[in-house]
């Protein structure tokens, strides 16, 4: 049996089927949301709401919901569309963004 000395680092666990499916899954609504929170149009803000609510949380949900209420009114007068892609890139074993873009 070997021992890790202070300093040292351990090496890779294989992971189950089981994590890398909650992984996955995490993954997934992390990118999701992110899309959910910065995509937005005039037509469906309705829609929009209930998808920001459903993926958001906490003091996050609140400001987006509460700034979006207050422009309501804008967005549709202004007919406002806004839509993001999120890009991930795996480096060194981590999910990492590499883009968002927005128009």
């Amino acid at each position: 049996m070997s021992r890790l000395r202070p300093g040292s680092s351990c090496p890779p666990i294989a992971r189950s089927p089981i994590e890398l499916t909650a992984f996955d899954e995490s993954l997934g609504a992390a990118r999701s949301g992110v899309v959910d929170v910065t995509s937005v149009d005039y037509r469906s803000l309705d829609h929009n709401l209930t998808e920001i609510e459903n993926a958001t949380t906490g003091a996050l949900r609140d400001e987006v919901l509460a700034t979006l209420n207050e422009r309501r009114d804008r967005l549709v007068a202004d007919q406002q569309v806004s839509s993001t892609e999120v890009t991930l890139e795996l480096i060194e074993g981590r999910w990492l963004l590499s883009g968002l873009t927005g128009r």
